[in-house]
């Protein structure tokens, strides 16, 4: 494993420890907004290269572009802060993965280990609806009784 690989190994653990701070921006607004480009900053000083070039990176310019104008163009540009800061997290993981991932063998992995969560994920979020009924899978209403109610919402997920 070389340096720029090590490097890429410890900006996505450093990413996947600050994700609270993303997913949950309560009063954690600056340090979330520092926080990616002062390690895409670093990362250009260890490996000669801010973000792995990918594929996206045209579309994902694209989009940045547009969430951009609509931001200046917004009357209210402050309350769409913590989704703009859920997306440049999200890019940021993209970009962590995409620097860590080598091989065809790790890339496989990585399907498997994305679809597995995103099932995962999903089978957790449809458990919380309240409107959520188990005729047939009584392990999975036994489960959800189990759960404890959580009291907070996603940055940008209102009801």
């Amino acid at each position: 494993m070389n340096e720029s690989n090590k490097f890429d190994w410890i900006i996505l653990t450093l990413l996947l420890l600050l994700s609270p701070v993303f997913l949950f921006p309560k009063g954690n607004l600056i340090l979330a907004a520092v926080a990616v480009p002062l390690l895409w900053i670093i990362r250009r000083f260890v490996t000669g290269r801010a973000i792995p070039r990918t594929l996206l990176d045209i579309p994902i310019a694209i989009i940045l572009m547009a969430i951009l104008l609509s931001t200046l163009f917004n009357r209210t540009a402050l309350t769409g802060f913590p989704k703009i800061l859920g997306f440049i997290f999200a890019l940021a993981m993209y970009y962590a993965v995409v620097g860590v991932l080598r091989t065809e063998k790790q890339i496989q992995w990585a399907i498997y280990l994305f679809m597995a969560g995103g099932f995962g994920f999903a089978l957790f979020a449809s458990m919380g609806m309240y409107t959520f009924k188990v005729k047939h899978f009584d392990f999975l209403a036994k489960l959800k009784e189990s759960l404890p109610s959580l009291g907070f919402k996603l940055a940008g997920a209102e009801a």
